[in-house]
């Protein structure tokens, strides 16, 4: 069962905390069309929320939003199952945050610890974006050798949106949840301003 530590504050740190401190080597940055286009073929519907920030999200059927009165709205998601159906349950699969940092600090592989798996640039509704994935070394936030998958966007100025999930146990599950982190980061919608 997932953590149900997740405070927005928090996220951040964890954030950082798993990205490598040795550099990967970077992949070939996607085009925008490559980035944001939806899948041809996606089986679900989809239903989207706004977060406070103007970002519009985008979630599939079976999931919903996290009602966790310390998030902002439309911050944490998690898929609707037999074991967790109730939506007072504080849990999230996946969690989105706006944070003011550069988002070059953000994705220097000089400033976080852990072992990158994969690092790929791209592009998100046209700006600038990073996808790590990462194994903690483990620490006092973050247990060692725990896989987890960030997207990382520049979101205005000194500003950086982070989208985030973390293996929870059951790697099937997180394979899952991966799958749809990345089918979301396709589909948001950031604010024209920005």
């Amino acid at each position: 069962m997932r953590s149900k530590i997740f405070v927005v504050a928090g996220i951040f740190v964890l954030s950082l905390a798993g990205c490598s401190a040795a550099p990967a080597e970077d992949a070939t940055p996607s085009s925008p069309e490559e980035s944001n286009a939806a899948p041809a073929s996606s089986p679900v519907a989809w239903e989207t929320c706004e977060h406070p920030s103007g970002l519009v999200i985008s979630y599939p059927e079976g999931w919903r939003v996290v009602p966790d009165a310390s998030l902002p709205a439309c911050s944490g998601f998690n898929p609707i199952s037999a074991d967790n159906p109730a939506p007072e349950v504080i849990d999230a699969a996946v969690l989105v945050s706006v944070e003011t940092v550069d988002f070059a600090a953000v994705v220097d592989p000089d400033a976080t610890s852990g072992e990158t798996l994969n690092r790929e640039l791209a592009s998100v509704d046209g700006h600038d974006a990073v996808r790590i994935e990462s194994r903690s070394e483990g620490n006092e936030l973050l247990p060692g050798n725990l896989r987890s998958t960030r997207w990382f966007v520049v979101f205005g100025r000194d500003q950086t949106l982070s989208l985030v999930t973390y293996e929870s146990g059951d790697p099937g599950e997180y394979e899952s949840v991966r799958g749809t982190l990345d089918e979301m980061v396709t589909r948001l919608e950031l604010p024209e301003d920005n």
